[in-house]
């Protein structure tokens, strides 16, 4: 009777874990140690007890050993360690384009209705229908729509992400317009990201095979902006690089865009096989959710022949508090030529660059007869770049100046997250210098935007690409489509 007394007056004492299987312990052990304490009564008849003492010390021995063993495991409430995998977001997205023009009587509508998906795994992602010419009597309503409005408030293009919509004119006159309209479906796959590797490859496949009568496809890798990776390459089939196409003035690299988080390849104009996306991985390359982002001035050079221009960050200044992002650069010349020599390129180099536009040509130039031959050739370039990072330079391999005109865009992370609303403190001195200031918010996709408040309480939802009277101003305010990268 001791030694099973002492046995569950330690159980007693030994930690309670707040689990369901503790509870359940804790209270079997007190209706066991209610029938303990009844074994004085069984002196006067050991042989009728015997066989319930034995029972009792069987399963005491049992629980014991299993509370023993529940005790060392760890307590469940202590702190611990998760590590949650990360994953990219790889997206084909396909277009199909169509276009009707209609005549719209005083109160008559029309309804636009999405065609089935064009192959297995997509889903509808939005219908876009742009309006030409915007008429202030033209409403577009339906399910989630949004809209794009001109100065005059005019819808030019609207937007929903249901299947349908409809087109009414609201006015007193027949409305003749053109309306284009884009079906844009989505096949998403979750993509594991290494974090074992500093660098690592990722291998996408264009074109997905699978679809049918798209007008546009359109593959897309997406990095949620807290994550620590960023896109450090990319690399056609045959394995020349994104930068190599640019130096090159390769026609392709109009086909590709790329920023740190994202990288865009247009299938139908990009050979088909297998792209190489380069990653880099570490701390440094997790970038705010919430920023404002300021273009500061425009800065021009001219480069001579043979010469390299070379641009560190060091040639201005960047306000304290705020951080250079990168660049844009537009470089341009017009080369004289005669018949027998060719246009040459310039080069731009930098560690990540995605070209705006390329344009070249050549113009022949002559008189109506012969009395001027066609013997002189002009070729006019201009590259329009956003280059990421510090330091690019542009090389003069050509005969001509060049002349180099380029905005360092610099960021500053700002707001803070309250009762599910991001709140945003902006300055005068956060807008007071530079050419621009835009409040820039990208969220990941579990999370949506819906509305825009500010500080006089307007409220703005609903606006993609809009310029809207604000302040002493027209400004811009949009919301993505995806409703989770507002302006």
């Amino acid at each position: 009777m001791y030694v099973l007394l002492v046995i569950l007056v330690y159980i007693f004492n030994a930690p309670k874990h707040e689990s369901r299987v503790s509870r359940y312990y804790t209270s079997y052990f007190n209706c066991l140690f209610n029938i303990t304490w009844s074994l004085d009564d069984f002196v006067n008849n050991m042989r009728r007890n015997l066989t319930i003492l034995l029972a009792v010390l069987a399963i005491t021995i049992s629980v014991v050993a299993l509370a023993a063993q529940y005790q060392v495991s760890p307590n469940v409430n202590s702190p611990s360690t998760i590590n949650q995998p990360y994953y990219a977001i790889l997206k084909y997205i396909d277009y199909i384009n169509t276009t009707k023009a209609v005549t719209l009587a005083p109160g008559q509508s029309i309804t636009i209705q999405a065609p089935l998906p064009p192959g297995p795994g997509y889903v509808l992602n939005y219908v876009e229908v742009s309006v030409n010419p915007p008429s202030p009597a033209i409403l577009i309503s339906g399910n989630n729509v949004m809209y794009s409005k001109n100065e005059v408030g005019a819808i030019v293009n609207a937007y929903t992400t249901s299947n349908s919509l409809s087109i009414a004119n609201s006015g007193n006159q027949p409305l003749n317009e053109t309306i284009s309209i884009t079906y844009v479906f989505v096949n998403e796959e979750y993509i594991p990201l290494n974090t074992s590797a500093s660098s690592f490859a990722l291998n996408v496949s264009i074109p997905d095979s699978t679809i049918q009568y798209v007008t546009q496809q359109v593959v897309e890798l997406e990095i949620p902006n807290y994550m620590p990776f960023e896109i450090a390459g990319v690399a056609l089939p045959n394995g020349t690089t994104l930068s190599q196409l640019v130096s090159a003035w390769s026609p392709l690299a109009n086909y590709i865009k790329v920023e740190p988080k994202y990288v865009e390849l247009i299938a139908n104009e990009l050979p088909p096989g297998q792209y190489q996306i380069t990653i880099n991985y570490g701390s440094e390359y997790v970038i705010p959710s919430a920023m404002l982002i300021k273009g500061t001035e425009f800065l021009n050079y001219t480069v001579n022949p043979g010469q390299t221009l070379e641009i560190t960050g060091s040639e201005f200044g960047v306000p304290s508090g705020w951080n250079l992002l990168g660049y844009i650069v537009a470089v341009y010349t017009v080369q004289p030529l005669v018949v027998g020599e060719q246009p040459g390129h310039f080069e731009i180099v930098a560690n990540m660059i995605s070209p705006a536009y390329l344009y070249s040509n050549l113009i022949q130039v002559s008189g109506i007869s012969y009395l001027l031959p066609p013997f002189i050739r002009f070729a006019p370039m201009i590259g329009i770049y956003i280059v990421y990072g510090r330091y690019f330079e542009v090389v003069d391999n050509l005969d001509v100046p060049l002349v180099v005109t380029f905005m360092p865009i610099i960021y500053k992370p700002v707001g803070q997250w309250v009762n599910g609303n991001l709140e945003v403190t902006v300055s005068s001195a956060d807008v007071s210098s530079g050419l621009w200031t835009a409040l820039v918010v990208q969220l990941p996709e579990i999370a949506h935007i819906y509305k825009i408040v500010t500080p006089s309480g307007t409220v703005y939802t609903g606006l993609v690409n809009s310029e809207i009277p604000w302040g002493s101003a027209e400004r811009l305010v949009s919301i993505s489509l995806m409703a989770h990268r507002p302006t």
